[in-house]
């Protein structure tokens, strides 16, 4: 990849723009949890190219320390598959690495991000409709 991009922590309404776009172009910019989820973006040139945000949740959507989920992750379409959401989703692990114990990450993937997802550790759990597949790296008990 040879673009210049820089990554930094987003304010929730940063997401909005691209969320619109790329997922939700007829629904709601808000989901639940939102406000207690952490927000980054990939800047290309002052501009935000792409997005991802994590909810400490568990598969169960509940809140449960060490268990994170992915959601809401787009790229500018005219960014795509040129290595934005490889970068942004490294940048984004490493740093709640240095946060967070990690014993579990996991999402709801379109069809089309299931390879990358997979780069990560993450394995297909379940198809949960015709457009979702459920991945996860797993569940890892807390230590001790």
């Amino acid at each position: 990849m040879n673009l210049k991009l820089s990554f930094r922590k987003l304010e929730l309404t940063e997401t909005f723009d691209l969320r619109k776009r790329t997922l939700n172009p007829d629904g709601t910019l808000h989901r639940p949890g939102d406000e207690e989820a952490m927000h980054f973006g990939a800047i290309l040139n002052s501009k935000i190219i792409g997005i991802i945000s994590l909810y400490q949740q568990n598969q169960n959507e509940f809140l449960e320390e060490g268990h994170w989920r992915i959601r809401g992750m787009a790229v500018d379409p005219k960014f795509q598959y040129q290595g934005v959401g490889t970068c942004l989703l490294d940048y984004v692990l490493s740093r709640l690495k240095e946060v967070s114990q990690i014993r579990q990450i996991w999402c709801k993937s379109r069809e089309g991000g299931v390879a990358l997802y997979t780069k990560f550790g993450l394995k297909v759990v379940r198809k949960l409709s015709e457009d979702s597949i459920l991945m996860s790296t797993g569940y890892l008990p807390p230590a001790g």
